[in-house]
């Protein structure tokens, strides 16, 4: 299930309008206080509430109206319901508007698509809900309260579906007025998590491939928040009480953690305990009594709990968090006119300005990183330790890291981009070069798997198959899937040429069809000469040739599942990274960054 989009039509505190929701997994709604941020969320809630917020003018009706998408799954449940609540009106189609009509002065609710009562009604039945969880919400208030209570015995229930069903239930309740947080909350689904994954499976004997990944996942997302502290294992010497692992060696109990620290984790442990299966996700002020630098990286450790395909919507007027959001992914609310998107990075530093914060205030941190994709801000604070002051955003993509890098050279702050090789793309301009950092490999994740120490790293910490447990034998499977996958390289580095010369929609360069999908578009566009594919894609078998080695051609993202898969017992090649970053492996293709990254922080101190 996804919202796509929200109309207000005469709802207090709200400028009536049509939006449309971005198809990122992360939307912010932002504006200064008084904007109606709360009521555009509470609007989106009705779904499960079953009712809408007060209206403008009680004379006129009020009226919201949500389009959403559903599964074919979810479309078999919601008929299944239909039938067994006597309607039988068959089955809807994909995307439906459901629409509420309130009427101020009688008091009236009205109800609707009333050919298909029961994509309305669904979202209310706790049975539906329970059955099927894409078709709930997790949903947290931005009235907020830290109950201090302890966590109790270990108990592996705590990771029952009915235990998430309840979080959220009560959460929902809660959606005028205060929810509590209890601090037992996420000791006792750590534990618990913690405990399961270590457990031997009746199949095999070995751990639990799924629990083990949802571990290593959970416990990612909580250093990432926590940084530079980690979350420690229980053990033998402390086989009840979670540990917080301090730098230098020592370690304190979860509960010596700041208020804040411990709000943002039990934030954390309600998204990983209710993520499976479940598609959105509803924050009201995620930041409230965080600090700047806290509330950035809560986002980011979010984005770790999110199922893929999955949607998150926050209210928020933070730029320690909208930072880390893409423009066009944000909406912007004002007090003079209705809500809109924003598209470049002048109307983000307006919104902060109208929200009342200074330009200065861009980052909160000590330094901006722009990256390309979400792998490289989840590793790269673990991987180089002076950037747990930066603030990471994921631009999306090497041109945008470029466009972002240029549009705030000109900002009083430290800002420092970091691309992929790309063979074949256009040079990084002259005036923001030394903002730059490439990778000599085609991305991170090949950084990362063409050194010998962190392939020693998985291996010392017994990741690896015992077949393939040594150096040669791990660069043997990565050469082997590197050569399977050079002729998508090749389609990749020629498609990235042709762009230049003619803005077409380029087909895909993966898969076993891609240069017969490739060919078939000659001539199919006037401006689509067929010696000009074929000359592209003789440069790019040129490029491959002569490269010295396959990593700047082939994407350590393209063969990593793959490899992840063939030599450990790992379902997840992002879980398998995250194991082996933690044994802290020291890699000499980061010291080049590492070193930029430092000179930057230096620079801030002088």
């Amino acid at each position: 299930m996804r919202i796509t989009k929200l109309k207000t039509e005469n709802i207090g505190g709200l400028h009536d309008a049509l939006l449309e929701f971005p198809n990122g997994r992360l939307t912010a709604v932002a504006g200064a206080n008084g904007t109606g941020k709360s009521r555009l969320l509470a609007c989106l809630m009705s779904l499960w509430t079953g009712s809408i917020p007060s209206p403008a003018d009680r004379r006129h009706a009020s009226t919201v109206t949500l389009e959403v998408q559903f599964s074919e799954e979810e479309l078999d449940a919601i008929v299944q319901y239909d039938r067994q609540s006597g309607w039988n009106q068959g089955r809807p189609p994909a995307t439906v508007e459901i629409v509420k009509t309130y009427y101020g002065e009688s008091g009236v609710l009205n109800l609707g698509p009333q050919e298909h009562l029961a994509t309305f009604y669904a979202f209310q039945q706790q049975q539906i809900l329970s059955r099927f969880p894409s078709l709930n919400a997790i949903y947290l208030p931005a009235e907020r309260s830290l109950v201090p209570t302890g966590p109790g015995p270990i108990d592996l229930n705590q990771l029952a579906d009915d235990r998430a069903q309840s979080a959220l239930a009560n959460a929902r309740s809660s959606a005028v007025g205060m929810g509590q947080l209890s601090d037992s909350e996420f000791e006792s689904y750590a534990r618990a998590l913690c405990v399961a994954a270590s457990l031997p499976n009746d199949e095999d004997g070995g751990p639990d491939g799924g629990e083990a990944d949802a571990w290593a996942r959970f416990r990612a997302a909580v250093d990432q928040l926590i940084y530079p502290k980690a979350l420690g294992s229980l053990t033998r010497q402390n086989p009840t009480d979670l540990r917080i692992e301090i730098p230098g060696g020592s370690s304190h109990g979860v509960g010596d953690l700041s208020s804040g620290e411990r709000q943002a984790l039990i934030i954390i442990s309600r998204v990983f305990r209710a993520s499976s299966g479940y598609s959105l996700m509803v924050i009201d002020e995620p930041d409230v009594h965080l600090h700047p630098a806290l509330s950035s990286r809560l986002v980011s450790a979010l984005d770790l709990g999110m199922q893929e395909g999955g949607q998150l919507i926050m209210a928020t007027h933070s730029p320690a968090i909208l930072d880390g959001i893409p423009p066009e992914s944000i909406i912007r609310l004002t007090h003079s006119g209705p809500a809109s998107t924003i598209s470049t990075e002048s109307d983000r530093l307006e919104l902060y300005r109208s929200a009342g914060f200074r330009a200065s205030a861009l980052t909160q941190s000590s330094m901006l990183l722009v990256v390309e994709g979400d792998f490289d801000s989840l590793v790269l604070p673990k991987l180089i330790p002076a950037l747990g002051a930066a603030f990471i955003r994921n631009s999306g993509g090497r041109d945008p890291v470029l466009k972002t890098v240029s549009a705030l050279a000109d900002l009083e702050m430290p800002i420092l981009g970091v691309i992929d090789a790309d063979v074949g793309a256009s040079p990084v301009p002259t005036a923001i070069s030394s903002m730059v950092h490439s990778w000599d490999a085609a991305d991170l994740e090949g950084v990362l798997l063409s050194d010998d120490e962190f392939l020693q790293a998985a291996i010392d910490g017994a990741l690896i198959k015992p077949p393939f447990a040594t150096v040669p034998a791990l660069k043997a499977e990565l050469d082997r899937l590197l050569k399977d996958h050079a002729d998508e390289s090749v389609i990749e580095v020629a498609v990235r040429q042709l762009r230049e010369k003619t803005s077409v929609l380029w087909p895909s360069p993966r898969g076993d069809q891609a240069r017969s999908r490739l060919d078939a578009m000659a001539g199919t566009l006037p401006q689509l000469d067929p010696a000009d594919i074929s000359e592209a894609l003789s440069a790019a078998s040129q490029e491959l040739a002569s490269s010295p080695s396959l990593w700047p051609m082939v994407r350590g993202k393209w063969i990593a599942s793959d490899f992840v898969r063939n030599v450990s017992n790992f379902k997840n090649s992002e879980a398998f990274f995250l194991a082996v970053i933690a044994r802290q492996p020291v890699l000499a293709a980061l010291n080049t960054l590492s070193s930029k990254v430092q000179q930057l922080l230096d620079e801030q101190t002088k």
